[in-house]
């Protein structure tokens, strides 16, 4: 597990953050300059950072969900890859001048290779099946000292399969609400308090959620009732993706610092 990737941190302006941002909104061939030269199986170079997306498996999907879940044909798992992932790395190295990779990269969670990685990300994981030897192995992953993105899934009953699949990998690790004291909230960017916009405000509020194992350390922070890889590919509003991108790069930088 590389945690060594060379970190120099400069709190940005809102000024300059914002310029980022009208930057990666501008029109559409700068997204096909970040977007054309995706890659599934790159070498993993310990200099720069990157993380994973998960590739998982659902279980039955009701059919009022099925149109969300498969939109624009793509799994549940791929929404908003890969323009998601080579924005987000575009703001890191703007703002935070850590190296990163600017190729994406999917595995399995039986793959060796996730072992390489310090970050996970995993999406719309409401009706998530994970079999038990994934199971195995994404428990190691997180006991080693992993860490793990949960996002873009809402309701009681998605949250509760959340929990049942969870405990099957890290049965003694413990999922609690989060407040705005956490330093994941605090540790590049401040976010003064809790709740912020979300995609599924008809839902409610956005709750956040740490999963901590028997040491205390924080091991996922889990994004209930929000979407912020949907901020990061900018298919929302502009405070939204203000919000998405820096809660991104807060999350980056606990994941390397803690």
């Amino acid at each position: 597990m590389n945690k060594k990737t060379r970190i120099s941190l400069h709190r940005p302006t809102l000024a300059l953050f914002c310029i980022v941002l009208f930057v990666l909104a501008a029109p559409q061939v700068i997204l096909a300059q970040t977007t054309t030269n995706t890659q599934t199986g790159i070498n993993f170079d310990p200099s720069l950072f990157q993380f994973i997306r998960v590739k998982h498996e659902s279980g039955r999907i009701p059919a009022f969900a099925f149109y969300s879940f498969f939109r624009n044909g793509m799994e549940p798992w791929a929404h908003d890859y890969p323009t998601a992932e080579q924005n987000m790395y575009d703001m890191i190295e703007r703002l935070t001048q850590v190296g990163v990779t600017h190729k994406t990269k999917i595995l399995t969670l039986d793959s060796d290779e996730i072992f390489n990685y310090p970050v996970l990300y995993i999406c719309e994981i409401g009706y998530w099946n994970l079999r038990d030897e994934l199971a195995v192995r994404l428990g190691e992953y997180l006991k080693r000292g992993g860490f793990m993105i949960v996002d873009d899934f809402r309701l009681a009953e998605e949250m509760n399969n959340l929990r049942q699949q969870l405990k099957k990998a890290v049965p003694d690790f413990k999922i609690e609400k989060l407040n705005s004291s956490h330093p994941i909230f605090n540790c590049f960017f401040e976010f003064p308090y809790l709740p912020m916009d979300t995609p599924y405000y008809r839902y409610g509020d956005p709750i956040y959620y740490g999963m901590f194992d028997e040491n205390g350390r924080l091991a996922a922070i889990i994004n209930y009732n929000n979407d912020i890889g949907d901020g990061w590919e900018m298919a929302t509003a502009a405070n939204f993706r203000l919000e998405s991108y820096k809660l991104g790069i807060n999350y980056f930088i606990y994941s390397m610092t803690h």
